[in-house]
């Protein structure tokens, strides 16, 4: 199983072209185009997710919850990180 990130940005999902636990330029170009409040990681291993983590450490990355989801002998670790640059969050209305 091969690691793929993918962007939620107003309702969308996005695949990002780099490879976790890389951040490449392409990666940055989409994060500075769609603003994504989400960021969520998945593969048969959470081995890169640390690394992956540190990267975006510009973005002030929060981990949000961590996952793995089972059926049999297949395991899919789940990493959701929000993007504290670009997050934010709802306004709560006083009555």
């Amino acid at each position: 199983m091969t690691s793929m990130p993918g962007v939620v940005a107003r309702g969308e999902v996005n695949e990002l072209p780099g490879q976790p636990p890389e951040l490449i330029g392409a990666d940055r170009e989409k994060f500075s185009r769609r603003h994504p409040a989400e960021l969520l990681l998945f593969d048969g291993s959470a081995a890169s997710f640390p690394a992956a983590l540190r990267n975006l450490a510009a973005y002030r990355p929060v981990l949000m919850r961590s996952e793995e989801l089972a059926a049999g002998s297949v395991v899919l670790h789940v990493w959701l990180i929000r993007l504290g640059v670009y997050y934010h969050p709802p306004v709560q209305r006083v009555f």
